[in-house]
């Protein structure tokens, strides 16, 4: 069973193709990209290596498709493209070929790839190897004993994985001590900032998350991954046109982050720039079409421009698909009040709360159209059960309209 290290290692890497690879939108990338996201990791492989084959000896691209190779269980393929890459220069590559030969039952060029990544720095945990479904059959071994009998962790390496597993556990006070004490350790490398930033994200702490990340950008020389980070945040925040800022610094060196479309988008969204917002996001579905949270923020994005018919259709064609999707049945409810069709509205409300009871917005919105439609008594009903449901409109409306 794969965990979550090779996507923490296809993440990591995508960030770090070269600048010179970003003169032209590369097709192959954003296919390749979107076949992953979808899922298809085969496909997505293939395409990551005919992209390398056509754009140079490109060793972050070599690593992205052996990595897809690895989650499509072709391990025989992934090892021949980890074979050409120098050890030396690849650390996630020789972790990513010990995985490889475990699955294979290759012990002995397991733990010679194990002891390799082991000098490297700036590792994964301990936790993260040791817990590794795919090592499990050699714990009991000599060999992954001897392994561990070695101090190859630094102590600010150790103090991270203290960091990781606190919030692992959801004790976030003990991992920003864990944090903080890093950064006392080696206040000039990224990582400890990094890990602080992303776990007060967490806890919506996002001015102070911001700083960790700008600190962490100042410091790296792979900063990609973390403007990503960052301008999640920003959206977060609300804080849009820096949001975009980074986005687009992001797609001026790696267009092929398809993601970084969609995020652009939303951020655009924010910012009411429609125009920029519906061409990121078309373009991002032209690859993307199987992301429904991508054809709802196009909806969003039709909403807040006023076009309300276009938002309709949407959600129509999503329901086709997930015809038991409460949500979207809510969604389309508000548009059809905004174009005054309110029985279609009260239908989609029903059908809604038929799907979800207890929706207390869907309860008040249905309210809200039995009202235009001078069916008070109906209206009435739905507010005191949105009220119910914690709606404090729903109760500013009964104090008014009820008699």
């Amino acid at each position: 069973m794969k965990n979550c290290l090779s996507i923490l290692i296809i993440f990591s890497l995508s960030i770090c193709i070269f600048d010179s690879f970003a003169q032209n939108i590369p097709e192959l990338w954003l296919r390749a990209e979107a076949e992953y996201l979808k899922g298809n990791y085969f496909v997505a492989a293939q395409n990551y290596k005919q992209y390398s084959k056509e754009n140079g000896k490109n060793i972050e691209i070599k690593i992205l498709a052996a990595t897809c190779y690895y989650k499509a269980d072709s391990f025989f393929q992934a090892l021949e493209i980890l074979k050409e890459l120098p050890d030396k220069q690849t650390q996630e590559a020789v972790l990513l070929k010990a995985r490889c030969y475990a699955q294979l039952n290759d012990k002995e060029n397991t733990f010679k790839c194990l002891e390799l990544y082991m000098l490297f720095k700036d590792k994964v945990s301990p936790a993260t190897i040791k817990t590794d479904s795919v090592f499990r059959k050699f714990k009991q071994t000599k060999d992954w004993a001897e392994l561990w009998k070695k101090d190859w962790y630094s102590n600010y390496e150790l103090l991270l994985a203290d960091a990781q597993f606190a919030a692992k556990e959801k004790n976030y006070l003990d991992a920003y001590e864990s944090l903080n004490k890093a950064i006392k350790l080696k206040p000039d490398k990224a990582q400890a900032y990094i890990l602080r930033a992303n776990f007060q994200c967490i806890e919506k702490m996002y001015a102070s998350a911001l700083k960790d990340y700008t600190k962490a950008i100042e410091l790296s020389d792979s900063k990609y991954e973390i403007l990503i980070s960052r301008g999640l945040a920003y959206i977060k925040d609300k804080k849009f046109s820096k949001a975009i800022q980074d986005f687009s610094e992001v797609l001026t060196n790696m267009p092929g982050k398809i993601e970084c479309y969609k995020f652009r988008a939303q951020a655009f969204n924010g910012e009411k720039k429609y125009e920029e917002a519906l061409a990121d996001i078309q373009f991002y579905l032209k690859y993307c079409s199987f992301d429904n949270e991508a054809q709802t923020e196009m909806a969003n994005i039709y909403t807040n421009n006023s076009d309300y018919f276009s938002a309709i259709v949407i959600f129509s064609d999503l329901l086709k698909n997930n015809p038991k999707n409460a949500k979207y049945y809510t969604a389309r409810g508000i548009l059809y009040m905004k174009t005054n069709t309110l029985q279609y509205a009260i239908n989609d409300f029903s059908t809604s709360l038929d799907l979800m009871p207890n929706q207390s917005v869907t309860y008040f919105n249905r309210g809200l159209a039995y009202y235009t439609t001078g069916n008070i008594e109906n209206a009435i009903n739905d507010w005191k059960r949105a009220a119910l449901l914690g709606s404090t409109a729903a109760k500013e409306y009964l104090s008014k309209y009820e008699k």
